[in-house]
């Protein structure tokens, strides 16, 4: 009955009906607290009440129903609860309560899930450390932690040979991440750390996994130099943003070899050394490129036949303090062009 124009609480007479194996009431306005009576539908398998206005605690034994497979309570902005711990033998493999009020611990019995393929806990209150024990969710598709209040060390996922999204962004993790936390993940799409306190040098690692497009780890404390990208040509990136860091050292020239990447930030680090303009429009398919407020130079000389809508794609530019003396003149032929940042903190005069 998802959609339904559903308004007012559930009624009481629904209790009668414990034999139900699916319960679907998104997208309607029941403006009401969950009733406790769910959970006593000892055959539950799927309990969907997403976008319904839903406030007050959550029943925290619906939790414990050991039929249920599916629970999705996001965008309940009122609804509130904690986790309690899991049963062993628990059948749940979607959890979805992003965009709720859940607070408190993720407890260490979530490794009693054995099944769970998609948890998504992003936007809520969630706090303390990950425990160690989510290592043994090897079932993991889709994990969504991000804006919560997570502290401490990031547990290692390598065992999650299925995981494809993964996002912890903003939080407040700390500490390195080994080189071996996300080993031999094939099929990871998608890794986000960014916005967290997370440090040490970037693991080269990361730009080996074969399926990966997506990596950010922006807004961290990660130092040190970026070595050479292995297997340049097979790789699938496109999307790198390590802005805001401290990494230092040239970039690695591997980085303008990577023919599918659409999405370069890196400003806001201490890298050093000098960009040729013709190494950038390599990257025929860039949209975004951001190497502002390092310690570089980028050299826009070039000849007059040079082709200046090499990068037919590009909409935003961001190259502040980047030793320009004069406008970029390619940048005055490029068709989708949104942004461009030029801010001269360094080179002391700019020609048009």
């Amino acid at each position: 009955m998802s959609s339904c124009n559903i308004s007012g609480p559930i009624h009481s007479s629904l209790a009668m009906l414990q034999e139900l194996l699916v319960i679907r009431l998104n997208l309607n306005s029941i403006s009401s607290p969950v009733p406790e009576f769910f959970a006593n539908f000892s055959n539950l398998n799927v309990l969907e009440l997403s976008s319904c206005k839903l406030s007050g605690r959550f029943p925290k034994n619906i939790f414990q129903i050991q039929t249920l497979n599916a629970l999705h309570i996001s965008n309940n902005q009122d609804l509130h609860g904690f986790l309690p711990n899991f049963l062993h033998h628990a059948s749940l493999h979607t959890m979805n309560l992003s965009n709720t009020n859940f607070f408190g611990r993720l407890p260490g019995s979530v490794s009693n899930l054995k099944s769970l393929s998609t948890l998504d806990l992003s936007n809520c209150q969630f706090n303390e450390t990950l425990p160690i024990s989510m290592s043994e969710l090897t079932q993991l598709v889709h994990l969504d932690l991000s804006f919560n209040k997570f502290i401490g060390p990031l547990p290692s996922f390598k065992m999650a040979k299925n995981l494809k999204y993964f996002s912890l962004l903003h939080n407040n993790l700390t500490g390195d991440i080994p080189s071996t936390h996300f080993e031999g993940l094939a099929n990871l799409l998608t890794l986000n750390l960014g916005d967290n306190s997370l440090n040490g040098k970037v693991p080269m690692s990361l730009f080996t996994l074969p399926s990966l497009q997506e990596l950010t780890l922006s807004h961290n404390g990660f130092d040190g130099p970026l070595d050479e990208f292995p297997n340049v040509s097979s790789s699938k990136l496109q999307l790198i943003d390590l802005g805001n860091n401290k990494l230092e050292g040239p970039i690695p020239v591997s980085v303008f070899h990577l023919k599918g990447l659409h999405f370069l930030q890196l400003s806001g680090n201490e890298f050093n050394g000098t960009i040729q303009l013709d190494m950038i429009q390599r990257l025929h398919n860039l949209h975004t490129l951001g190497l502002s407020h390092n310690k570089l130079s980028v050299n826009i000389s070039f000849s007059d036949d040079h082709d200046l809508s090499s990068l037919p794609n590009v909409k935003f530019i961001l190259l502040a303090s980047c030793n320009l003396r004069e406008f970029p003149k390619f940048l005055r032929n490029q068709p989708q062009l949104n942004a461009i940042d030029l801010n001269l903190t360094r080179s002391g005069g700019l020609t048009l």
